[in-house]
């Protein structure tokens, strides 16, 4: 089998302390995604014959996966006494639309495409929609297996992966109690707003899939000067946010007071704001009324 020729990794240390550090960092990728052939035995081993060495080197093998990180210690060990191995070449399909849920799926190393068979809206005839592919540390199948309802799409590998599965069985007895309590404080987050009450089930479910609960600390940046994670949109459950704009100006003095020259982002000529400052709970929506614009001419 191919996994069995791949060589193991072997530890280099150099007299460059910044090399030494980068090949860390690469090393530390390099446990999250690949597995030696020691890994490979033991995970192979059947889970009524691991041994409590064995369930300890794959307690330990398994917390160095993202996935698993979120999970309490009792959960992890369970799932190190149940989990197995299973490796597969690039084309195979793993799992079919419509067809029963069996298993969770983690990918520790490899890639998988998924695609949706769709009705066309005009035509009526089926067609295969590309819905992208997920990567090492990603995990599906949780969903169909929490619902109990068929596959929604057909899960195909792009590369050879090594995966670790778990079974129906194994899932309802460890993760499904607190997989059904996340979710249920998901779907009551986007309920909370009119936003979503008009989807059915099926779309607040896809949602739920996509989406993310975050708490976030006084003072801490949500979004902006780099930070945040710019590809969602956030709805606000509790608490306020401040939105503060940057801006590039040119103080002036003029008849009319001290202005400022505002660079827009969108107009290449300026426009002048007073400097009058206002607290942020006070500001009104006319206090701008009273400002008199000017056109500045280009240099």
């Amino acid at each position: 089998m191919e996994w069995i020729l791949e060589e193991e990794i072997i530890e280099q240390i150099t007299d460059d302390v910044m090399i030494n550090i980068r090949m860390a960092q690469q090393k530390h990728e390099v446990e999250k995604k690949l597995l030696t052939l020691k890994d490979r035995s033991i995970l192979l081993v059947k889970s009524w014959e691991r041994s409590s060495a064995d369930k300890a080197y794959i307690y330990d093998l398994i917390t160095k996966f993202r996935a698993f990180t979120k999970h309490s210690e009792n959960v992890r060990e369970n799932l190190a006494a149940v989990c197995f191995y299973q490796y597969l070449p690039s084309g195979r399909v793993i799992v079919r639309q419509g067809h029963k849920a069996r298993n969770l799926y983690f990918i520790i190393n490899g890639e998988v495409n998924l695609s949706k068979v769709v009705i066309d809206d005009l035509t009526g005839e089926e067609k295969v929609v590309d819905m992208g592919s997920i990567h090492p540390g990603d995990i599906f199948g949780e969903v169909a297996l929490l619902h109990t309802v068929p596959r929604t799409s057909t899960i195909t590998t792009k590369t050879s992966v090594d995966l670790l599965l778990i079974t129906q069985d194994d899932f309802n007895n460890i993760l499904r109690s607190s997989l059904t309590k996340k979710w249920d404080v998901l779907k009551d987050a986007l309920v909370h707003f009119n936003y979503f009450k008009l989807w059915d089930e099926e779309t607040i479910r896809e949602c739920c899939i996509l989406s993310k609960l975050k708490d976030f600390k006084p003072n801490e940046i949500l979004l902006g000067d780099g930070k945040g994670m710019v590809n969602y949109v956030h709805f606000i459950l509790k608490g306020k946010c401040r939105l503060i704009e940057h801006m590039l100006v040119h103080e002036r003095s003029s008849r009319y007071g001290m202005q400022y020259e505002l660079y827009e982002t969108y107009d290449p000529q300026l426009r002048r704001v007073s400097k009058k400052i206002a607290e942020s709970d006070k500001l009104e929506s006319n206090q701008f009324d009273k400002f008199i614009p000017v056109r500045i001419k280009k240099k």
